[in-house]
């Protein structure tokens, strides 16, 4: 907080300085107060980005979590598919053969003489 203001009241300083004293300043007067300016708001602005990166950073990785939860949930769906494939088949081929349909007409017997 105590840098924040300091930094304002520098700012204010340059301000009054540049339309002050500076407009009669060389080139390398105005290069100096740039430098210092840049000196004073150096940290201020790395604190800032360095912020803005962990809440980047923070938002990619819960964006990471919730797409490999997704994953993790569709695998264990498709591995319960797949287990409940194999055990349909397993019941299948323990009973031996396909069950029969007893609700079908049972084919007609031609007699001999093919009338």
């Amino acid at each position: 907080m105590f840098r924040r203001r300091w930094a304002v009241i520098n700012q204010d300083l340059l301000q009054d300085w540049l339309y002050d004293e500076g407009e009669d300043a060389s080139k390398g007067v105005y290069i100096a107060k740039m430098d210092e300016l840049r000196a004073l708001a150096g940290p201020i602005v790395q604190r800032h980005f360095e912020k803005v990166e962990a809440e980047r950073r923070a938002e990619q990785e819960r964006i990471e979590a919730e797409a490999a939860a997704k994953r993790a949930e569709e695998e264990a769906h498709k591995a319960a598919e797949e287990e409940a494939r194999k055990a349909a088949e397993a019941d299948k081929a323990a009973n031996g053969k396909d069950e029969e349909m007893t609700d079908a007409d049972a084919p007609k017997e031609s007699d001999e003489t093919g009338k």
